[in-house]
């Protein structure tokens, strides 16, 4: 399968670690776990966890921050030094 690099008319290289993305991307369910600490009934927590979106691969539904940045930083196949 060929590797296409996006361009980038940033001056970013896309170089480095993925951390800043993920963090990004889960941005919304930290302000959710915020609002989950003021609710006092289990109907509120229900509902605002109910909206919470977490990361997925094939196998499971509930994939943490950690194991995502650590499997996209280390998918190097096929990558040179420069790349």
């Amino acid at each position: 399968m060929p590797i296409s690099k996006p361009h980038s008319t940033l001056g970013a290289d896309n170089k480095g670690s993925c951390t800043n993305l993920v963090l990004y991307l889960d941005k919304e369910n930290q302000d959710i776990d915020i609002l989950i600490g003021k609710r006092s009934t289990i109907e509120e927590f229900a509902q605002l966890q109910g909206r919470k979106q977490q990361f997925f691969n094939h196998n499971r539904m509930d994939v943490s921050c950690i194991e995502v940045i650590d499997t996209i930083d280390n998918n190097k196949k096929k990558l040179g030094k420069k790349d």
